[in-house]
């Protein structure tokens, strides 16, 4: 994604070079929709973290563990619910990547198993 975001921005700052080459005055605009964000629009995020992304590497600093977890939770306990009493189709690794994701962090971060049973 960061190869593509990046061969993205170089297209469009070699092609507003060039009208600028060419004497024009160009008003250019960040584009309304990149790429970028179409790729991730569907992928879960607690807090800001995406949560596969956490997955990939669980060593990476967050700046509130405990609060990360707690959403990790909450959005868990929604989805299950969601799956089992509404009937609709559901996506079903979502119930999962919610459930590694504690696990990765209580493993980084032991102390914060003592919030879980408070919760």
């Amino acid at each position: 994604m960061a190869a593509s975001l990046s061969a993205q921005i170089a297209t469009m700052a070699s092609d507003l070079y060039r009208e600028q080459v060419k004497g024009r005055v160009v008003d250019w605009d960040v584009p309304e929709q990149a790429s970028g964000q179409q790729e991730m629009r569907n992928e879960p995020q607690v807090g800001g973290i995406y949560v596969r992304l956490f997955l990939k590497d669980p060593k990476f600093p967050l700046r509130n563990p405990k609060r990360f977890l707690e959403g990790l939770l909450d959005q868990y306990l929604t989805s299950v619910a969601a799956s089992q009493y509404d009937g609709q189709a559901v996506d079903t690794e979502l119930p999962l990547l919610l459930s590694a994701a504690p696990v990765s962090l209580l493993r980084m971060y032991p102390a914060l198993a003592d919030h879980v049973g408070y919760l």
